[in-house]
């Protein structure tokens, strides 16, 4: 069988739009009614992004809300000084919400620290709390985004390189880098929240699946923590122990461990909220109270045995509610 290839050069074979077809412009050659229409266009968004865990086979999702387009405001002073009558109250109602970070009851684990030591094992929960109080963060951020920095100087700068690959994508250093300046700028602006906190506080939403099968654990005590206990007259049976990962115990694992990276940072409280989810269906739904109590006493469980808890870090703050259609489409309220 044989096949027939076209002798065409490629210039024949591509055809030549048609004279009707629009043509391009400039968006400035636009009356400014039309222009003003289009900035009120542009939506909010919200962006998530999965950032790995220490093992990689889990993650936690950071959300970036921002508006649609904002960058059209660097195109020039004009462009600036008619858009941010549109687009400026909404960056400014972004800002008024809290941040928000959510983890899937099923990855809860790869926060956990199964060597009980004296050893205090860092993860991306710690550097994003200590990227808030050290002013170099932001400053290294703000040289990124004026071109003074590339992606992977910025990584280095930021000393990500034990959280994440050499091989990460990008986006997830340019993710990290948003909500670190946008939490910043929040927590800068002494925002009203409803509970009486230490600091201001990042909303922690622990999506509850509907179904969950616990994966098998192994606990190890250092030697050093064994002998610890030993003088304490409260030796553990082994330095080893397996069970279950139990959603409760996890839960309350987190607590307690926010606790601590409060304490240490100085600068950030934690709201713990829950959201329930249902087979296909990606929204929150009201879950019966006694599976909402379950969770919450292992929220208050989980602080209460925290060294050292003071009021304020760490508190429950009920289950995550679906917003309005009013609420410009953010769909969980933080």
């Amino acid at each position: 069988m044989s096949s027939q290839l076209s002798t065409d050069s490629p210039e024949q074979e591509l055809e030549s739009p048609p004279d009707d077809m629009p043509k391009p412009f400039r968006f400035l050659d636009l009356p400014k009614d039309i222009r003003l229409m289009v900035y009120e266009q542009l939506p909010y968004t919200r962006n998530f992004h999965n950032i790995p865990l220490r093992d990689l086979t889990h993650h936690l999702t950071i959300v970036n809300p921002s508006v649609s387009g904002i960058r059209i405001l660097a195109t020039c002073r004009l462009i600036n000084e008619e858009a941010s009558y549109v687009l400026g109250p909404r960056m400014q109602h972004i800002l008024q919400r809290p941040p928000k970070i959510i983890i899937e009851g099923e990855h809860l684990i790869g926060l956990m620290e199964l060597r009980n030591g004296f050893t205090w094992y860092k993860d991306i929960l710690d550097k994003i709390c200590n990227a808030l109080h050290l002013r170099g963060y932001a400053s290294f951020i703000h040289q990124y985004r004026k071109g003074q920095l590339g992606v992977e100087k910025l990584r280095t700068r930021l000393q990500l390189g034990i959280f994440l690959e050499e091989g990460d994508d990008e986006e997830i250093v340019k993710a990290l880098a948003s909500f670190i300046l946008r939490t910043r700028k929040w927590m800068n602006s002494k925002p009203k929240v409803e509970w009486d906190l230490k600091y201001p506080p990042i909303t922690v939403v622990i999506a509850i699946p509907p179904k969950y099968h616990a994966p098998p654990v192994i606990t190890t005590t250092s030697t050093a923590m064994f002998f610890f206990y030993r003088l304490m007259n409260n030796t553990p049976q082994s330095r080893t122990q397996t069970g279950v990962a139990r959603l409760t115990w996890l839960v309350a694992n987190l607590a307690r461990k926010l606790v601590t990276k409060s304490k240490i940072a100085r600068s950030v409280s934690f709201v713990v909220k829950l959201q329930f989810g249902q087979d296909g269906d990606t929204w929150p739904f009201a879950a019966p109270d006694a599976t909402e109590s379950k969770f919450r006493a292992a929220v208050e469980m989980g602080v209460s045995q925290a060294a050292g808890a003071k009021p304020g870090l760490v508190i429950y703050g009920g289950v995550a509610e679906v917003e309005g259609e009013g609420d410009e489409g953010f769909g969980v309220k933080a």
